[in-house]
């Protein structure tokens, strides 16, 4: 799996993104090239949306920091450009989805030049920014990747939780208050689970192995 996990994270992430300044495309043709128009006609699909979608870009970062130390488990020399690629999509996503209208949050989706498309700050990509700053704070012990952490905390905190029934809410608009554009309700939890046991257990050997093994909290221990 993680030979395969690694060609994956070549292609999409090492050979396109890369050199289309980190914004990842995520519907190609056949031959594997990219289809930049794609669903250009309905911009906030829920699945399948137009131009790129920054939540994505950073959960990437994550999980190539996954491959990264599951290498180093294996006493293997992870390739450098797992890193490197890691925070070149946590930049990206700071670069052109966080508070481009001047409101915090991160816009769903942006075009290929990175203008906001779909401004609704949906819940799953800023708790996923979360969990990628902190594994990057883990691998690199760059300081900037906590402060982010504490300034995505405290806008969850401020914005996303519903203090009267409780859970956190799916949506906002541009101005932060609910609403229901792309999502309805209060949708799947597992991003959210992300954000919150990330934090708790080693980068390798993934969440739910980890869990198994016993190894939540295992750091403070």
């Amino acid at each position: 799996w993680l030979d395969r996990a690694i060609r994956v994270a070549s292609v999409i992430i090492h050979d396109v993104a890369r050199n289309n300044h980190y914004r990842v495309n995520e519907h190609f043709d056949t031959q594997w090239n990219p289809l930049p128009d794609y669903n250009k006609d309905n911009p906030a699909h829920r699945f399948r949306a137009f131009g790129g979608t920054p939540g994505h870009w950073i959960e990437w970062g994550r999980l190539m920091l996954h491959i990264h130390a599951a290498l180093e488990a294996r006493c293997e020399q992870p390739p450098a450009w797992l890193l490197e690629d890691a925070k070149g999509l946590f930049n990206a996503t700071v670069r052109d989805a966080w508070a481009p209208d001047g409101a915090d949050g991160i816009v769903y989706t942006v075009d290929w030049e990175g203008k906001p498309v779909v401004r609704e700050r949906v819940r799953w990509p800023i708790v996923e920014a979360m969990g990628t700053a902190y594994a990057l704070y883990t691998v690199t012990g760059d300081r900037q990747y906590e402060t982010w952490y504490q300034t995505w905390w405290e806008y969850c905190i401020k914005y996303l939780m519903d203090y009267e029934n409780g859970s956190w809410w799916q949506e906002l608009d541009a101005d932060n208050k609910v609403t229901t554009k792309v999502w309805d309700g209060k949708q799947d939890i597992y991003h959210l689970l992300h954000c919150l046991v990330i934090p708790r257990i080693p980068l390798a050997p993934g969440m739910a192995p980890a869990v198994a093994a016993g190894l939540l909290d295992i750091n403070a221990k």
